[in-house]
This record gives structure tokens, sequence and C-alpha cells, in this order.
């Protein structure tokens, strides 16, 4: 029988005013991102429970929070229906993704951190581009709150209260190739035409004999 290993709590803080909805370790395990239904989310050491850093900007509360995977930089959403990417040096906001309608329950890094994504109250999930904000993508698959999200380097797995799971996939190349096959072999058609126009029109004609008095 595998011994249980003892646990306790090594630290207890008063983090937030309000609930506290998300939590999240950085990827080198020294941070915690906290964030609240009081409007912020809060950066903490997570060796000692230190207050790092307080990230003000959402007009409503905050339920999800992430650090990104290669910069130093986290990601946080709202109920107010926005996105925002923040700089840990000074814990100021440098990106604001518009575009959801109603709260953003989830949000995630993706593809390195180069995209992010997020999902909302109505069953969109949207795809942004990380430098210019800009929205690439909208999936449509839900009937309902979308609140639990995954993203891997080519795919979306999303639940929400609908009951369905769904699993999205990047098939943009396979799409592009599909599309550069069907055009080669479309112009190979044209070709077959227009040798066989060329061999009839190469074909010799019957000629109607003379009669010579």
């Amino acid at each position: 029988i595998q011994k249980l290993h003892k646990t306790k709590c090594v630290y207890t803080v008063k983090a937030h005013e309000k609930d506290i909805n998300c939590v999240t370790v950085s990827p080198n395990d020294k941070f915690i991102i906290t964030g609240s239904l009081d409007k912020t989310a809060k950066v903490w050491s997570a060796d000692k429970g230190n207050l790092l850093g307080v990230l003000r900007g959402h007009k409503r509360g905050i339920w999800s929070a992430r650090f990104s995977p290669v910069d130093q930089c986290v990601l946080t959403s709202s109920g107010d229906a926005l996105v925002k990417l923040w700089r840990l040096s000074d814990y100021s906001c440098i990106r604001t993704y518009e575009g959801h309608s109603a709260s953003v329950l989830n949000c995630q890094f993706t593809t390195l951190g180069r995209q992010v994504v997020s999902c909302c109250a109505d069953g969109l999930i949207k795809l942004w581009d990380t430098q210019t904000s800009e929205c690439v993508t909208t999936l449509d698959g839900h009937t309902d709150k979308c609140w639990a999200l995954m993203a891997t380097e080519d795919s979306i797995i999303s639940g929400a209260a609908d009951s369905l799971l769904c699993f999205w996939r990047d098939v943009t190349a396979e799409e592009e190739e599909e599309e550069e096959e069907a055009n080669e072999k479309e112009l190979r058609k044209y070709e077959v035409i227009g040798t066989l126009s060329s061999k009839v029109a190469d074909k010799p004609k019957c000629v109607t004999e003379a009669n010579y008095v």
C-alpha cells in the first residue's frame, strides 16, 4: 500500500475583497495569479505568498487568468466582455481584445503564445492574434455558456452548459491542399478539352467529288 504524504497549509492570504474565480501557477512555478469578482487580478510569489502586483482595468469580475508560456505577460478575461494582456514587469495593460458580446468565461494562450483563444457566455469561441489584437476566427458550436476551454498547438477543446464537448482542429493546410488539387484537376480538364478540340480541327475533311463533264 502506498504511503500517503502528509500535507499542511503553509500560508493563508486574504487575497481579494470578493470571490476568487481562478488560480493559475506560472510555467516556472515561481508565481501565482488570482482573478476575482472584485474586478482585479493579483500576482503573488509562490514560495511565501507575497503580493507582487495588482492588475486593474476590468470593469467587471475576472473569470480567468493565464500566464504566457513564453513571454513575461499574463492574460485575463472578464464579465465586461473583454480579454486583456498585461506586462509583468510593470503590471500594465498592453493589449485589449474586443469582440465578445457577453462575459468571457475562459481564456488561453495557444501556438506558443502567438494566439489567444477565449470563450463566452453566449457560447461563441474566438481566436485572436496576440500582437495585432485582431479576431482571426469565431467558432460557433455551442448553444449555451461555454465554461471549459483547453488549447493545444493545433486544436481547441471546449465544453459548455449545453453538455457538449467540442473538438476543433486547424484544417487550414488541408483545405488549401484540397483547393490546390481541385484547381489542378480543373486545369487538366481544360487541357484535355483543348487537346481534343485541336485534334478535331486537324482531322481531314471529306471533300465532295466534283463531276466533270
